[in-house]
Order: C-alpha cells, then structure tokens, then sequence
C-alpha cells in the first residue's frame, strides 16, 4: 500500500523550484527512493547548482542513513557534503567511506565531519577513501576523537593522494598531541605546502615538542601559502614559541596573515621572541597576532610596545593581549607605541581582562588616533 505521506514527484519538483542546501538534504533523508527513480527529479537537482549539503543525522545506521548515501551517490557534480553533528559509528563511517569512492565524488571539494565522532579506526578509512576525491580542498574534522593513532593512520594515507588541492584543515579538539601533529607536518611537506592555506589545530595536546616539529619543518620546506595559523589552546610555552617566531623571521610563511597562539603558557620571554618577529621584514604580511590568555605582564607589554614603535614593516591591524598579566604600566607603553609614525595600520587592541584601570595613570584611553582600545 502506498505511503500517503510521502510527497509526489509533482510536489517535490515544485519545491526544487527554490531549492535551498536544507531542502536537499530533506528530500535525500525523506524519500531517498523516489529521488533515485525520478530522472526528472535529479535532472532538476543538477540544474539547482554545483552545491550540495547533506545534513543526515544517523538515527538508524541500517536503513534511512545508508539509503540516503546511495541515494546521494547517484545525483551528478556533489561538490560540498557536510555531515557535522552526525555522530557517525564506525560502521556509518565505512558506509560514508565507499560512498566517497564512487566517481560522482571525484569533484568534491569541501566535506565537513565535524563533531561526528571520527575515531581512530575511522580516521584510516576516510584517508584511504578522500584519495579518490581529486579535488578536495576543504576538510573540517574539529571536534572528533582521532587521538593521536587516528591522525598518523590519515596523515599516512593524505601521503598517497593523487591530488595537491587541499587548503583548509581542522584538526581541532581531537585530544591529538605532538605524535599526530608531526604525522601532518609531515604530510604536508610531502603534499600540500604549496597549497594549504589554513591550518587549525587549536585545543589539543601539542607541546613544544610538536612546535618544535613544525619549525623545522618550516625551515626545510616553506609554506608558501599558509594564511592562518592556529594553535590557541595548547601547551605551547616560550621554547616553542621562539622556534616558531624564528622560523617566521626566515620568511618561511611568506604570505601568513593570522596566527593564533593564544590560551597557552607563554609569558614574557615568549612575547619578546614575537616582538622580535615583528622588526622582521617577514612579518610585514601578519595582520592578525593573538597572544590573549597567557601569562605575559608589563615587561612582554613593553617588548611589544618596543617592536610596534620601531618596526617599519608593522601591518598588524589586530593585537590581541586579552586575559594576561599586563597592568597600566605595560599599557601605557602600548598606547605610547600606538602613537609612533610606525604603528598606523593597528586599528584594535585587546586588553579585556587584564589589570588595567583605565582612571589610573597611566590613563589608558578608548581611542588612540585610529586604534580601538578594549581593555574594561
């Protein structure tokens, strides 16, 4: 007996009229069946565009999640799936993985996993299947459990990708340590460093150890188009972080416009290793530089204010201090760098939750010239 529920050809190819990314994702998880009968049906998805978004949460691995697959699996010119919040078990994951290798998803370009419980066996299959995915140039895996066994089984098998397109990774939050991070780093020397623009290993378990990896990583062979850096929310203290700033003064992230070091254990030595990056002429692409959350007083504040006064390849239009140690001492020093003839392209500065009281003196004003001061 038919199910009256189900919507009509003519009901659905009506609602393609104003396909949205939501909508596709619905008619896949509601009537997978009828999208693969009607060529009609798929005729109009293609002409909908080159984007598609598959938002599939696996209520039942057995039935809807794996028909919707296959059913997704035969429209043309898939480009982008994003199954974030999926909670996806290894099973769902091998299912997804032999998906992946049907020649529909060749042009793939961005595929989001995010918080869908990627594990460490996982991580081997989705590696192993993204080499069919010649395109790939996003892949958001923040979020998972791949530990550090999970990341070294992808990063072996990103060695063997035919293709050198990806520039965006996230790797965040996957109680990861230095072992995964190096399992990368080494990936992308082999593979990607002409190509990865962002790279965002944020609240993991790296240490200097896997700064340390990076640096000279770094050294031997540049990134020529990384944009972003982040590694905020780790274990990175003064060694790691004057490794990294050395690596940077040599030009070895030519083009690197953020980095993110913020929420480690970096005090004043640290900050003087990023104040002296700043005198180099490397550093004049970095527009962003986030520091906030450590432990860095006034004198990390006056190495800083030194290097903004003095530097005359400063581009920085971000400085973020938030969450330190820094008083109005270090402050007024910032604030007397901030009206140099060097220091005209900063326009924030961020110093919430530090010691600073804006009606002691040294008085700290809201504004300097074009420069935004956040610091009650």
């Amino acid at each position: 007996m038919p199910d009256t529920n189900m919507p009509t050809e003519s009901v659905l190819l009506e609602t393609l009229d104003n396909c949205s990314s939501e909508i596709a994702a619905k008619i896949v998880s509601m009537c997978p069946a009828l999208c693969k009968a009607s060529n009609q049906i798929r005729r109009r998805m293609e002409e909908c565009g080159d984007f598609f978004r598959a938002e599939v949460t696996c209520t039942d691995p057995s039935g809807d999640f794996k028909l919707g697959l296959m059913s997704i699996a035969s429209y043309s010119r898939i480009t982008s799936l994003d199954f974030s919040f999926a909670k996806l078990d290894l099973d769902d994951m091998i299912c997804l993985c032999s998906v992946l290798e049907h020649p529909q998803f060749s042009s793939l370009t961005f595929l989001c996993l995010h918080n869908g419980s990627i594990c460490v066996e996982s991580a081997g299959y989705l590696g192993s299947a993204l080499t069919h995915c010649r395109g790939l140039k996003g892949l958001d895996l923040g979020y998972n459990e791949m530990k550090n066994d999970g990341a070294s089984n992808l990063a072996h098998e990103m060695l063997h990708w035919t293709s050198t397109t990806l520039e965006t990774l996230n790797v965040n939050q996957n109680m990861m340590g230095d072992v995964g991070l190096n399992a990368f780093i080494a990936s992308f020397c082999n593979t990607h460093h002409q190509t990865l623009v962002d790279l965002h290993c944020a609240q993991n378990f790296v240490s200097d150890l896997g700064v340390k990896h990076l640096a000279l990583a770094l050294q031997n062979t540049p990134w020529f188009s990384l944009v972003w850096l982040d590694l905020s929310e780790n274990y990175v203290s003064n060694v790691g972080t004057k490794l990294l700033a050395e690596s940077l003064q040599m030009g070895c992230c030519p083009v690197l416009e953020t980095l993110d070091i913020g929420d480690n254990i970096i005090t004043d030595d640290g900050a003087n290793s990023m104040a002296a990056m700043l005198l180099s002429k490397h550093s004049s692409t970095l527009t962003e530089l986030i520091l906030g959350g450590n432990n860095i007083s006034d004198i990390g504040a006056t190495f800083m204010a030194d290097s903004l006064r003095r530097s005359e390849y400063i581009a920085l239009t971000s400085l973020n201090l938030r969450r330190n140690e820094i008083g109005n001492a270090g402050a007024g020093k910032l604030v007397e760098a901030l009206r140099s003839r060097n220091c005209t392209s900063l326009k924030r500065l961020n110093l919430l939750g530090n010691d600073v009281n804006p009606r002691q003196r040294p008085y700290v004003p809201k504004t300097v010239e074009q420069c935004r001061i956040f610091c009650a």
